[in-house]
C-alpha cells in the first residue's frame, strides 16, 4: 500500500491511501498499438520472457 500525508495551505491534511496492482500480460502487437490513460498509470515496463 502507497501512503502519502500532505499538508495543505490552509493547513489540513491530504491523506493519500493507494494500493497498487501489478499486471503481467502477452502482448504481441507494436508499442504504439498499446493504448493507456496516463493519468492511470504509473509505469509501463517491456519484458522479455520465456515460458514453458
Amino acid at each position: 500500500m502507497f501512503s502519502m500525508d500532505k499538508e495543505k495551505n490552509d493547513g489540513t491534511v491530504f491523506r493519500d491511501r493507494a494500493f497498487s496492482n501489478v499486471y503481467v500480460c502477452l502482448f504481441n502487437g507494436k508499442n504504439k498499438e498499446f493504448n493507456f490513460d496516463e493519468n492511470e498509470l504509473d509505469g509501463l515496463v517491456k519484458v522479455n520472457a520465456q515460458y514453458r
